[in-house]
Parts: structure tokens; sequence; C-alpha cells
């Protein structure tokens, strides 16, 4: 599954590759020389399990890169998904950090997309919304984005949802960022009409 999914940022190309090594994933990451692409190296994720899948997500940011296994487990908590930071300097690539959701649960699926620009943002479809006024039960997998601090130590700076979040629309199933604007995907939202 090499190339599942890429990244670029002016001379650097992140390829996922969440089949390989017993499907613990990785990714590769290659430099911009002259007119040819030339591989820096494989990242790996330290601790990875086989199904954890990184790298299928990726994302590049001048000299962050980040691999996202949304298929993750951590701990007893099945799904729940890991984003891992690494560092480019030079032709090295050195572990930077792991983000952390504000919310761990199974089937968070946390990483499932990340895109960089002033900040970090990672989409984790399985997050559940706070329950609606004068209910108790959160809204089940209603989606969202968590936002980090691009600097280290990559702090949460907010988590990101739909104005009116519904059972299941999964928001954050897919994030991009323009400039400073975010857009996220909510590929389940039904935006009124009865899901089918």
């Amino acid at each position: 599954e090499f190339g599942a999914v890429l990244a670029v940022d002016d001379r650097l190309l992140v390829v996922g590759a969440p089949g390989m090594r017993t499907e613990r994933g990785g990714a590769w990451v290659y430099r911009l020389t002259g007119d040819a692409w030339r591989l820096i190296g494989p990242v790996f994720v330290a601790g990875a399990a086989s199904g954890d899948r990184f790298g299928e997500s990726v994302s590049i940011g001048s000299d962050l890169i980040l691999i996202g296994g949304p298929r993750a487990d951590v701990g007893r908590l099945l799904d729940r998904g890991r984003v891992v930071v690494f560092r480019v300097e030079g032709d090295s690539i050195r572990h930077q950090g792991e983000l952390q959701p504000v919310q761990s649960a199974t089937g968070l699926r946390f990483g499932t997309s990340i895109a960089v620009g002033d900040r970090i943002e990672v989409g984790s479809p399985g997050l559940d919304a706070p329950p609606p006024p004068n209910e108790e039960d959160p809204i089940d997998r209603a989606g969202g984005v968590f936002r980090y601090e691009s600097l280290t130590p990559h702090r949460l700076v907010a988590v990101l949802r739909r104005p009116q979040p519904d059972r299941l629309d999964r928001a954050g199933q897919s994030v991009v960022v323009a400039s400073s604007r975010v857009v996220m995907s909510a590929p389940r939202a039904t935006l009124g009409a009865p899901r089918s």
C-alpha cells in the first residue's frame, strides 16, 4: 500500500504505507534534489502493533511530519487512534512526540485525517459531542477536529465541531487547511433529511 496517501510541502514528500511491516504501517520521506526525489528514509512508529496501520493519514508542514494510525488500539481502547510527530533536520528524521486527544474512547479514530497550517488539525470522526440542553447522553460519533499548536509541545487549543452536530455525522473524516481556514467533512451528516 505504498502511496495510500501523500503529503508534500516545498521540497519534502511523505508517502503513507499503512500495510507495511504486517500492517504496523509507516511512511517514506523524500527530498526533491534538482529534478529527482531522493529518499531520506522510512519513518516507523515505535511500539506500533500489527493492525495499527500508521500511514493511513500523513501531513507535512515546514519541517514537521505527522503520521496517523486511526486504527491503533491504546490500552483497552480499540481503534482509539494515534498521531505521532516527527521533525526533519537535514537528512535526519527525529521523533518529536505524540498528540493526545482530550477525550479518549474506543472507536475515536483519532488521526483519520491530519492537516498542518498555522496549527495542527486532527480529524476524529468517532468523537462524541456534548449532550444537547436538557439531555444526559452525548451525541454518538458526531465527530470533530482537534486543534493543536504547531510549536512544541503541541498543546491542544480547541475542538472544532459542526454547529449543530448530530448522531453519526462523523465530522473530521477529512480535514484541509487553506491559509487560516479549516474545512472538515461530515460525510454522514443528513442536514435535516432522515438518515438511511
